[in-house]
């Protein structure tokens, strides 16, 4: 089945493509149903194969570049597709060259300049968030961070994402916390995010609002428990 995509809707040159996938449209089954995009969540590896394979061939590129997630804040630079690496930022001013962030609660922010120049993706669960991914991503490119234009993707929502003490503390607190019960907080993650982007000064940080955790066309690990990954991802056309 031919994945199910969604339009991300920025205010990106028209250099610069991108989309987001939904889980459905795939050949995983069960919990990971149906286009699970993460190696490593338990799922056939042949069947994420296939899912992977359908993701690259609706971009239209000749690969995506996947990164092996571990919730930090580095950022590499590509120039050309290749395996998986470690790392939670992504980035290319290479025409052609995919990138992709897999998430199932935490943000998936895509990025590029106003010129169409470079692109990017970052992974910004809490703990890299916190960790400074973000400074760490929009420091990494080459051009001025009031060129930015970001998209934020499908994350679990401040209703749906209560956190403890530990996180609201190592978050510093703030108008993204709304107070539940002792000791717990529901947190705004994607609110957070976008905050930090604005405060590194973007010059555009565009909300989607979709909330992986109450809309069960996305993957949710707060939610399910084990489950997939869904995926956004951005490049710069090597289209004429």
């Amino acid at each position: 089945m031919r994945p199910e995509t969604l339009e991300v809707a920025w205010g990106a040159p028209a250099s610069v493509r991108a989309l987001c996938t939904t889980r459905r449209g795939g050949a995983s089954k069960g919990r990971y149903a149906e286009c699970n995009l993460g190696l490593r969540v338990g799922d056939d590896p042949d069947r994420v194969a296939r899912n992977r394979r359908a993701v690259v061939a609706a971009t239209g590129q000749e690969g995506i570049q996947w990164l092996d997630q571990v919730h930090g804040a580095d950022v590499v630079r590509v120039d050309a597709v290749g395996p998986a690496v470690p790392a939670d930022g992504a980035w290319t001013d290479r025409p052609g060259v995919a990138l992709a962030v897999a998430v199932a609660d935490c943000v998936p922010a895509v990025v590029c300049d106003a010129a169409g120049t470079v692109a990017a993706v970052v992974h910004c669960g809490w703990r890299g968030a916190v960790g400074g991914i973000v400074e760490a991503a929009v420091g990494a490119l080459p051009v001025g961070a009031d060129t930015l234009h970001v998209w934020l993707g499908p994350a679990i929502s401040v209703r749906c994402y209560e956190v403890r003490r530990d996180v609201y503390q190592a978050a510093g607190g703030g108008p993204t916390f709304q107070p539940t019960r002792a000791g717990a907080w529901r947190f705004d993650l994607p609110e957070y995010v976008a905050r930090r982007f604005e405060a590194l000064g973007a010059r555009e940080v565009v909300r989607s609002r979709l909330c992986t955790h109450s809309d069960d066309r996305f993957f949710s690990h707060r939610r399910d428990g084990v489950t997939g990954r869904c995926a956004a991802v951005v490049w710069l056309d090597s289209a004429p």
